[in-house]
Protein backbone atom coordinates (compact mmCIF):
# COMPACT_ATOMS: atom_id res chain seq x y z
CA UNK A 1 0.00 0.00 0.00
CA UNK A 2 1.69 3.24 -1.11
CA UNK A 3 1.77 5.87 1.11
CA UNK A 4 -1.49 7.80 -0.87
CA UNK A 5 -3.68 5.11 -0.11
CA UNK A 6 -2.65 4.92 3.51
CA UNK A 7 -3.30 9.00 3.83
CA UNK A 8 -6.85 8.51 2.64
CA UNK A 9 -7.88 5.59 4.68
CA UNK A 10 -6.72 7.89 7.77
CA UNK A 11 -8.41 10.73 6.50
CA UNK A 12 -11.55 8.75 6.05
CA UNK A 13 -10.99 6.80 9.55
CA UNK A 14 -11.05 10.68 11.16
CA UNK A 15 -13.93 11.22 9.45
CA UNK A 16 -15.97 8.44 10.56
CA UNK A 17 -15.36 9.52 14.16
CA UNK A 18 -15.85 12.91 13.82
CA UNK A 19 -19.23 12.37 12.16
CA UNK A 20 -20.33 9.76 15.08
CA UNK A 21 -19.17 12.60 17.95
CA UNK A 22 -21.30 14.96 16.10
CA UNK A 23 -24.10 12.51 15.81
CA UNK A 24 -24.23 11.77 19.61
CA UNK A 25 -27.15 13.34 22.09
CA UNK A 26 -26.63 16.64 23.38
CA UNK A 27 -28.80 17.21 26.99
CA UNK A 28 -30.98 19.64 26.14
CA UNK A 29 -32.11 22.25 29.36
CA UNK A 30 -35.67 22.13 30.50
CA UNK A 31 -38.24 18.97 31.19
CA UNK A 32 -39.49 17.15 28.92
CA UNK A 33 -42.83 16.12 30.88
CA UNK A 34 -46.10 18.71 30.21
CA UNK A 35 -47.11 18.65 33.39
CA UNK A 36 -44.13 20.60 34.97
CA UNK A 37 -43.51 23.85 35.04
CA UNK A 38 -40.40 24.27 32.97
CA UNK A 39 -41.47 22.25 29.84
CA UNK A 40 -39.47 21.73 26.78
CA UNK A 41 -40.64 19.76 24.63
CA UNK A 42 -36.85 19.41 23.54
CA UNK A 43 -35.71 19.13 27.35
CA UNK A 44 -34.04 16.19 28.35
CA UNK A 45 -32.90 17.42 31.90
CA UNK A 46 -35.19 14.96 34.29
CA UNK A 47 -33.76 16.13 37.12
CA UNK A 48 -34.48 20.28 36.36
CA UNK A 49 -38.85 19.28 36.81
CA UNK A 50 -40.51 21.23 39.25
CA UNK A 51 -43.99 21.46 39.91
CA UNK A 52 -46.28 23.77 42.06
CA UNK A 53 -46.85 22.93 45.51
CA UNK A 54 -49.90 22.87 47.01
CA UNK A 55 -52.45 26.05 46.22
CA UNK A 56 -49.66 27.69 44.12
CA UNK A 57 -49.29 28.41 40.14
CA UNK A 58 -46.73 28.08 38.26
CA UNK A 59 -45.68 31.89 37.74
CA UNK A 60 -45.70 31.83 42.06
CA UNK A 61 -42.17 30.18 41.29
CA UNK A 62 -40.59 26.94 41.95
CA UNK A 63 -39.65 28.55 45.45
CA UNK A 64 -43.74 29.05 46.18
CA UNK A 65 -45.16 27.42 49.31
CA UNK A 66 -48.33 26.90 50.27
CA UNK A 67 -49.57 27.23 54.16
CA UNK A 68 -52.05 24.58 55.94
CA UNK A 69 -55.38 26.67 54.46
CA UNK A 70 -53.79 26.15 51.16
CA UNK A 71 -53.04 29.47 50.32
CA UNK A 72 -49.62 30.15 48.21
CA UNK A 73 -47.47 32.10 50.74
CA UNK A 74 -49.46 32.43 53.21
CA UNK A 75 -48.71 32.42 57.03
CA UNK A 76 -51.18 29.96 58.47
CA UNK A 77 -49.75 27.09 60.43
CA UNK A 78 -50.88 23.75 61.93
CA UNK A 79 -51.07 24.03 65.91
CA UNK A 80 -49.51 20.91 68.40
CA UNK A 81 -52.99 19.45 67.45
CA UNK A 82 -52.68 19.26 64.10
CA UNK A 83 -55.66 21.96 63.76
CA UNK A 84 -54.93 24.79 60.85
CA UNK A 85 -54.39 28.17 62.61
CA UNK A 86 -55.89 26.44 65.65
CA UNK A 87 -55.06 27.68 68.68
CA UNK A 88 -53.54 25.13 70.39
CA UNK A 89 -49.93 25.50 72.66
CA UNK A 90 -47.30 23.52 73.72
CA UNK A 91 -46.72 24.36 77.75
CA UNK A 92 -43.44 24.60 79.31
CA UNK A 93 -42.80 20.73 79.28
CA UNK A 94 -44.20 20.00 75.67
CA UNK A 95 -47.25 18.89 76.37
CA UNK A 96 -49.82 19.94 73.59
CA UNK A 97 -52.68 22.11 75.60
CA UNK A 98 -50.90 20.86 78.72
CA UNK A 99 -51.24 22.27 82.56
CA UNK A 100 -48.19 23.49 82.50
CA UNK A 101 -44.64 23.46 84.72
CA UNK A 102 -45.58 24.01 88.44
CA UNK A 103 -47.89 22.09 90.20
CA UNK A 104 -50.92 24.62 90.95
CA UNK A 105 -51.56 26.02 94.21
CA UNK A 106 -53.50 23.65 97.14
CA UNK A 107 -52.92 20.50 94.60
CA UNK A 108 -52.42 17.51 96.20
CA UNK A 109 -51.46 13.60 96.53
CA UNK A 110 -54.27 12.17 98.35
CA UNK A 111 -53.69 8.34 99.40
CA UNK A 112 -56.19 5.88 101.46
CA UNK A 113 -55.31 2.26 102.60
CA UNK A 114 -57.65 0.17 103.93
CA UNK A 115 -57.01 -3.43 105.73
CA UNK A 116 -59.71 -6.07 106.66
CA UNK A 117 -58.70 -7.94 109.27
CA UNK A 118 -60.46 -11.33 109.77
CA UNK A 119 -63.16 -9.93 107.27
CA UNK A 120 -64.81 -7.93 110.21
CA UNK A 121 -64.73 -4.64 108.15
CA UNK A 122 -61.71 -2.18 107.04
CA UNK A 123 -59.80 0.19 109.23
CA UNK A 124 -58.85 3.05 107.41
CA UNK A 125 -56.36 5.93 107.27
CA UNK A 126 -55.62 8.46 104.89
CA UNK A 127 -52.25 10.78 104.13
CA UNK A 128 -51.67 13.96 102.32
CA UNK A 129 -49.15 15.63 100.09
CA UNK A 130 -49.85 19.56 99.46
CA UNK A 131 -48.00 21.93 97.48
CA UNK A 132 -48.09 25.46 96.60
CA UNK A 133 -47.02 27.58 94.00
CA UNK A 134 -43.92 28.87 95.42
CA UNK A 135 -42.35 25.64 96.88
CA UNK A 136 -42.18 26.57 100.39
CA UNK A 137 -41.93 23.88 103.17
CA UNK A 138 -45.93 22.21 102.44
CA UNK A 139 -46.96 20.76 105.79
CA UNK A 140 -49.69 19.11 106.45
CA UNK A 141 -50.69 17.42 109.80
CA UNK A 142 -51.84 14.22 108.06
CA UNK A 143 -48.71 13.56 106.74
CA UNK A 144 -47.48 13.23 110.64
CA UNK A 145 -48.92 9.88 111.32
CA UNK A 146 -50.37 9.74 115.02
CA UNK A 147 -49.59 6.25 117.74
CA UNK A 148 -51.78 3.87 117.01
CA UNK A 149 -53.92 3.17 120.07
CA UNK A 150 -52.91 -0.37 121.39
CA UNK A 151 -55.74 -2.64 122.02
CA UNK A 152 -57.37 -1.75 119.09
CA UNK A 153 -56.96 -2.87 115.49
CA UNK A 154 -55.10 -0.10 113.41
CA UNK A 155 -53.83 0.80 110.13
CA UNK A 156 -51.21 4.23 109.52
CA UNK A 157 -49.97 5.40 105.73
CA UNK A 158 -47.83 7.89 105.67
CA UNK A 159 -45.42 9.85 103.26
CA UNK A 160 -41.93 9.22 104.32
CA UNK A 161 -38.47 10.91 103.04
CA UNK A 162 -35.04 9.69 104.51
CA UNK A 163 -33.86 13.02 105.52
CA UNK A 164 -37.06 13.36 108.27
CA UNK A 165 -35.54 12.52 111.58
CA UNK A 166 -37.75 9.36 111.64
CA UNK A 167 -41.25 8.53 110.35
CA UNK A 168 -43.11 10.35 113.07
CA UNK A 169 -40.99 13.06 113.06
CA UNK A 170 -42.37 16.89 111.59
CA UNK A 171 -39.19 17.67 109.81
CA UNK A 172 -40.47 18.36 106.22
CA UNK A 173 -37.76 19.05 103.38
CA UNK A 174 -39.11 21.97 101.02
CA UNK A 175 -40.39 20.66 97.83
CA UNK A 176 -41.39 22.22 94.52
CA UNK A 177 -42.35 19.62 91.78
CA UNK A 178 -42.44 19.94 88.33
CA UNK A 179 -44.18 18.42 85.79
CA UNK A 180 -41.57 18.46 83.29
CA UNK A 181 -39.55 16.04 85.23
CA UNK A 182 -39.79 12.48 87.01
CA UNK A 183 -41.31 12.57 90.55
CA UNK A 184 -41.46 9.77 93.18
CA UNK A 185 -43.06 9.37 96.12
CA UNK A 186 -42.84 6.93 98.63
CA UNK A 187 -45.23 5.82 101.27
CA UNK A 188 -45.31 3.91 104.38
CA UNK A 189 -48.14 1.08 105.34
CA UNK A 190 -48.16 0.35 108.79
CA UNK A 191 -50.98 -2.48 110.60
CA UNK A 192 -51.14 -4.66 113.57
CA UNK A 193 -53.60 -6.54 111.31
CA UNK A 194 -53.52 -8.71 108.49
CA UNK A 195 -55.84 -9.32 105.33
CA UNK A 196 -56.47 -7.64 102.43
CA UNK A 197 -55.24 -4.24 102.29
CA UNK A 198 -57.02 -1.83 99.61
CA UNK A 199 -54.76 1.20 98.87
CA UNK A 200 -56.62 3.97 96.81
CA UNK A 201 -54.13 7.00 95.23
CA UNK A 202 -55.48 10.15 94.14
CA UNK A 203 -53.45 12.77 92.20
CA UNK A 204 -55.63 14.45 89.74
CA UNK A 205 -53.67 17.57 89.44
CA UNK A 206 -50.30 16.06 88.05
CA UNK A 207 -52.04 13.54 85.05
CA UNK A 208 -54.36 14.14 82.07
CA UNK A 209 -56.63 11.68 80.76
CA UNK A 210 -58.48 11.49 77.75
CA UNK A 211 -61.97 9.91 77.19
CA UNK A 212 -60.64 6.70 77.54
CA UNK A 213 -59.13 7.34 80.57
CA UNK A 214 -55.74 6.86 79.58
CA UNK A 215 -52.79 9.27 80.31
CA UNK A 216 -51.85 11.44 77.94
CA UNK A 217 -49.04 13.41 79.49
CA UNK A 218 -46.87 10.66 81.04
CA UNK A 219 -46.85 7.44 82.93
CA UNK A 220 -46.98 6.06 86.16
CA UNK A 221 -45.29 2.94 87.75
CA UNK A 222 -45.85 1.87 91.60
CA UNK A 223 -43.32 -0.37 93.18
CA UNK A 224 -43.99 -2.39 96.34
CA UNK A 225 -40.42 -2.62 97.81
CA UNK A 226 -38.08 -2.54 94.91
CA UNK A 227 -41.29 -4.77 92.56
CA UNK A 228 -43.51 -3.11 90.40
CA UNK A 229 -46.81 -4.18 90.74
CA UNK A 230 -49.73 -3.57 89.41
CA UNK A 231 -52.64 -1.28 89.46
CA UNK A 232 -55.57 -0.93 87.94
CA UNK A 233 -57.63 3.24 87.39
CA UNK A 234 -61.36 3.40 88.77
CA UNK A 235 -63.85 5.15 86.77
CA UNK A 236 -62.71 8.60 88.96
CA UNK A 237 -59.28 7.98 87.33
CA UNK A 238 -58.08 7.07 90.98
CA UNK A 239 -55.23 4.47 90.95
CA UNK A 240 -56.39 1.47 92.56
CA UNK A 241 -53.98 -1.37 94.38
CA UNK A 242 -55.02 -4.28 95.93
CA UNK A 243 -52.66 -6.11 98.07
CA UNK A 244 -52.44 -8.35 101.74
CA UNK A 245 -50.55 -7.67 104.96
CA UNK A 246 -49.25 -9.20 107.84
CA UNK A 247 -49.44 -8.20 111.32
CA UNK A 248 -46.97 -5.29 112.50
CA UNK A 249 -45.36 -6.03 108.67
CA UNK A 250 -44.10 -2.56 107.38
CA UNK A 251 -44.82 -1.70 103.44
CA UNK A 252 -43.18 0.40 101.55
CA UNK A 253 -44.75 1.65 98.12
CA UNK A 254 -42.93 4.08 95.64
CA UNK A 255 -44.80 6.27 93.03
CA UNK A 256 -43.11 7.33 90.01
CA UNK A 257 -44.50 10.10 87.88
CA UNK A 258 -42.84 10.39 84.23
CA UNK A 259 -44.13 13.16 82.09
CA UNK A 260 -44.16 13.90 78.30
Amino acid sequence: MDTHNLKYIISFLLLILFIGACSESVDTSGCPYPDSCNYNPDGTDEDSCWYPDGGCLCEDGEDAISDCAGQCGGSAEEDCAGVCNGSSELDACGVCNGPGESIPESSNINITAAVNPWNLGFIVDQADIIFSDNCLDDYDSNDIPELPVFGTNWIKVYFHYLDWDTPFGNEFTETCYSRCQMNEFSFIVESNAQGELEIRIDMHEYLIFDSFSDIINGEIEVYDSDEMIDFYFDVDNVVNINSTIQSNETKEFLIKLSFN
